[in-house]
């Protein structure tokens, strides 16, 4: 917390507001973890911030509780989860994605066994049944949660937001993706990128330390334990040049090297032994015949005490663990230790090390080639899990610069700002690692020109290797096809995988696909003279790690005409052969050679150049393009590349040309049954549904304490002592049976109505006490606003007669304004009179006629004429005495230089100079086809023009001095009569 708070006021982050309000708009992040949620805005005028929920709190439990269709988040869904196990939601990140024969929904039921999960009839996928019958799947319930966050987001930037980028585990797989984006669908957020929560951790630190990194690679591993597991990552940060629309920059960049993981190794795992340690010590002692791991309720109430053990244990060597009736009304106290924790968890430490092993071998580094590692996550804080970890690395320092919670946050909303067209950032540069290979399979078809019988071969071409970049395009040619064919995208090699990991993976196959058109095509274009290519397959893994098939095509290349061939082309060819020597065969044999290598050729996966692969080779062409090269002597080759060049320019024209064809492809998910439509729309009215009743209840319950805190508070108003001076014992009576008589409905038969009822009720209960209300304002408020009536004229006369005995020649005020000024100073005085005599005749407990809107009236009139004549007292000038000319010009500027000198204030300039040193790394963009000098900041005119006039008045007092008579006329030509007298 400290190392951000620092971050932060080193580096400011400045939104400059352009174009109108509702163009513009806020970006979030949605942090996701195993137990916590976070949540960071964006929006102009405020930079990255973590947004606070209801409780302001920074963080957020992962929780959801429904009960009585009512649904329940963060600190109120936990303690009825305490009540009631059974109607609270929490840890079900982990289900995402799976079916129910994964191991990972076995762990899930073995850890809450209060839980009843049964399969969904046609995905086989995991659903949750609630006490109530009704079954939600982890999708829903996440994507409840998710709204919740788009909900707190949104009034903590007081806008309405529906970009987002939200963090997922470095180890979700195909498949958990694609269910974490439809919970988020659900909700009805935009996800702009699912951001690895190691590279959005990594992307943080780098942006605060962006003018630490050079040219040479720094290698960073980021240990992150949380709740449900722990992640090593090896990031290399440096600079890089790259090149966009001629203009070349210097900008950093992160590479994520090497990862590696323990799916169950965390801080949940440590809460439930030290859970089941105090269930087994309470047992022990047999205050009760029941056993206490037979009640959800009792293990729950463990469970929230085992989380506080575990947390006092990591600053502390011991603690009382103490639960008020834990069961059959008996308490639970008893002491623990750190040792009796470490000794409970002994094997879960001895698992510290093996993700930092698993990250330096995929990265094929060693310790020595890191320079730091730095630590994140909660569970980071046991001492235990540092000593391995000091073990594990050979070293002693950790390196604690971040923000152990809220990192991957703050990293991830400098993303989703990036992505907006709102902000503009400082660019860097993400390179992130697919830590799955993936491959692609399929059946490879010869011709009978080849074999006396046709056959087929299985085959397979990696697409992307582990820890390959992302994201990036791949092409894989088909260029042995030539019917109808399909083809399986798989996971590739996945040893590197435990089998622990590989249990929790899940199938390895991801889809199939399923094209159809080739026949018709080739029939199409083969009969004239068309040469087929191939079919090329475009992939493409995108920001959020997900792989798609872009497009399928079908490649021709039509030879051209012998007719298009120009005169001038062929003078072109002669040219060329008599400066190169070639023979005349030697068109032939090049295309003897091209044959070949058509004959030869395989089907391998082409890489298609991003912007972000684009970056490194860019950089070689900048370094290429930089270097001078001295002049030399043209040679003959010189002479010959030349012409050589001349000559393909002029035949550009005789080149083949490529005639592609879409083709249609079918792609089956095979890694996770596809969500229909039908479900999905049941999946938002659901969530419609239950966020209806959620505002429902909630104007229900608003209008009902209005209603109640209006009775309660006007009960105790009828016995102030100024109610009852402007009031009949007769009227506060009436009043009172009134009072009862709502109170009594309030609760008994109005406990449980709708707003609209209750916003009657207190309209009536208004319009009867309204006319006692305003008496009792008039009465008591009446003294204060009088007196400060009369206080403002009398400060008005002091200043009227200082005015009238001014100086002839320091009079700066006309006849009229001091008349007008005198006039309604005596108009407000003949009011106050005539008014107060009146309101004193009158009873309190009738209607007054002195009322504090005129009293202010009165007051705003009279402060207004004064504060005209005192704004014009603050810019007149006052007439000068009558002096020698010369005399006269030279105390002008004097006068002139002394006054502009003493109106430079050193906080201004002081805070100019600290706007001037504040980088700005975030801003809000113009708007489209606006240029870039189109942002204007905001000057400080007083200041420069200051500086300049006071310039000009030193340069004219030493022309005075100097004795210069032409150039003082000249300065003075053209005044005023009156200055100058």
């Amino acid at each position: 917390m400290k190392a951000t708070h620092l971050c932060f006021c080193t580096v400011a982050i400045v939104c400059t507001l352009l174009g109108q309000a509702e163009s513009q708009h806020a970006v979030m992040s949605i942090d996701l973890g195993t137990e916590w949620l976070k949540i960071a805005i964006v929006k102009p005028g405020v930079p990255m911030e973590i947004a606070l929920n209801k409780e302001s709190r920074r963080k957020t439990p992962l929780i959801l509780s429904i009960k009585d269709e009512e649904r329940l988040f963060s600190d109120a869904a936990v303690l009825l989860g305490v009540k009631h196990p059974r109607f609270a939601f929490a840890y079900m990140l982990d289900l995402l994605g799976k079916t129910m024969d994964n191991p990972a929904v076995e762990l899930f039921q073995q850890r809450f066994p209060h839980y009843k999960l049964v399969a969904h009839e046609r995905r086989n996928t995991v659903l949750f049944e609630h006490p109530s019958g009704v079954k939600f799947s982890p999708e829903e319930l996440i994507g409840m949660i998710l709204g919740k966050a788009k909900e707190y987001a949104e009034d903590f930037a007081e806008q309405k937001i529906k970009d987002a980028v939200i963090t997922v585990p470095v180890y979700f797989n195909q498949a958990e993706r694609r269910a974490l984006l439809h919970a988020a669908e659900i909700a009805g957020l935009q996800v702009m990128q699912l951001l690895n929560d190691n590279t959005a951790v990594a992307l943080h630190y780098g942006v605060f330390r962006r003018k630490d990194f050079n040219a040479t690679a720094s290698n960073i591993m980021f240990y992150d334990m949380g709740a449900g597991s722990t992640v090593a990552t090896i990031a290399s940060y440096s600079i890089v040049k790259t090149k966009e629309a001629g203009y070349v920059e210097t900008v950093p960049q992160v590479s994520i090297l090497g990862v590696g993981f323990d799916r169950t190794l965390g801080g949940l795992e440590m809460q439930l032994r030290l859970k089941d340690h105090l269930a087994k010590v309470f047992n022990a002692h047999k205050k009760t015949a029941s056993d206490v791991t037979s009640s959800p309720r009792s293990m729950a109430k463990l469970f929230k005490e085992a989380g506080k053990l575990m947390t006092v244990l990591s600053a502390n060597t011991q603690f009382v663990a103490q639960v008020e009736s834990l069961i059959d009304d008996e308490d639970f106290k008893a002491p623990v230790t750190r040792a009796e924790f470490e000794e409970l968890c002994h094997d879960l430490f001895d698992r510290v090390g093996a993700p930092v092993e698993q990250a330096l071998h995929s990265a094929q580094m060693t310790m020595d080639e890191i320079s730091q590692v730095i630590l994140v996550g909660g569970g980071t804080r046991v001492p235990r899990v540092q000593e391995e970890l000091r073990k594990a690395i050979g070293r002693q320092e950790l390196g604690k610069s971040v923000n152990a919670d809220e990192a991957s946050a703050l990293g991830a909303v400098y993303q989703a700002a990036a992505h907006s067209k709102t902000f503009r950032v400082k660019k860097f540069i993400i390179r992130d690692g697919c830590l799955y290979p993936i491959q692609v399979e399929f059946q490879r078809e010869r011709d009978s020109t080849h074999d006396a019988v046709e056959e087929q071969k299985k085959t397979k071409r990696t697409l992307f290797n582990h820890m390959n970049p992302f994201p990036q395009k791949k092409v894989l040619t088909f260029n042995k096809h030539f019917k109808d064919f399909g083809f399986n995208v798989n996971y590739g090699d996945l040893s590197f995988l435990t089998p622990a990991q590989f249990g929790f993976f899940g199938t390895t196959n991801i889809s199939e696909i399923g094209l159809s058109g080739v026949d018709a095509s080739l029939e199409k274009h083969l009969s004239d003279t068309s040469s087929f290519k191939g079919v090329k397959a475009h992939f493409k893994m995108g920001d959020s790690g997900l792989l798609v098939l872009d497009s399928v095509e079908a490649v021709y290349e039509k030879p051209p005409s012998p007719d298009l061939e120009s005169t001038l082309s062929k003078i072109g060819k002669k040219f060329t052969n008599l400066f190169s020597g070639s023979l005349p065969d030697t068109e032939t044999s090049e295309e003897s050679s091209q044959t070949d290598a058509k004959e030869s050729e395989a089907d391998e996966p082409e890489s298609e150049q991003k912007s972000e692969e684009e970056a490194t080779k860019n950089e070689e062409k900048v370094q290429k393009d930089e270097k001078v090269v001295p002049p030399t002597t043209v040679k003959p080759e010189n002479v010959t590349n030349d012409a050589n060049k001349t000559a393909e320019e002029k035949e550009e024209a005789a080149e083949p040309q490529v005639v592609k064809e879409v083709l249609e492809a079918n792609e089956n998910i095979l890694d996770l049954v596809a969500v229909t439509a039908e479900e999905f729309k049941d999946s938002v009215e659901l969530l419609a549904l239950y966020m209806k009743k959620d505002k429902d209840r909630a104007a229900n319950e608003h209008a009902k304490n209005a209603l109640e805190s209006f009775l309660i508070q006007y009960q105790s108003d009828l016995g102030e002592e100024s109610f009852q001076a402007v009031s009949e014992e007769e009227e506060r009576e009436k009043i009172r049976e009134v009072l009862s008589e709502v109170g009594d409905w309030l609760y008994e038969d109005g406990s449980d109505t709708t707003a609209d009822v209750y916003n009657a009720k207190l309209k009536e209960l208004k319009s009867l006490t309204g006319a006692l209300s305003a008496r009792e304002t008039e009465f008591t408020q009446r003294p204060l606003a009088l007196k400060a009536l009369k206080d403002v004229m009398n400060f008005s006369e002091v200043f009227l007669n200082g005015s009238r005995n001014l100086p002839e020649e320091m009079q700066i005020y006309t006849d009229v304004e001091i008349n007008m000024l005198d006039k309604v100073i005596n108009e407000t005085k003949d009011w106050i009179k005539v008014m107060d005599a009146k309101q004193r005749k009158l009873s309190p407990t009738v209607r007054p006629v002195l009322l504090i809107q005129d009293i202010a009236d009165k007051f705003t009139a009279l402060d207004r004429e004064v504060k005209y004549l005192l704004n014009k007292a603050k810019y007149a000038k006052p007439k000068k005495p009558k002096a020698a000319k010369n005399e006269s010009v030279i105390e002008e500027k004097i006068e002139t230089s002394e006054n502009k000198t003493t109106e430079f204030p050193a906080a201004d300039e002081e805070e100019k100079t600290d706007t001037e040193e504040q980088p700005d790394i975030l801003q809000v963009a113009p708007p489209d086809g606006e240029a870039d000098d189109a942002v204007e900041t905001q000057e400080l005119p007083p200041i420069e023009e200051k500086e300049e006039e006071l310039t000009e008045a030193e340069e004219e007092l030493d022309t005075l001095d100097s004795g210069d008579d032409k150039s003082t006329k000249t300065e003075h030509h053209g005044h005023d009569p009156d200055d100058e007298l």
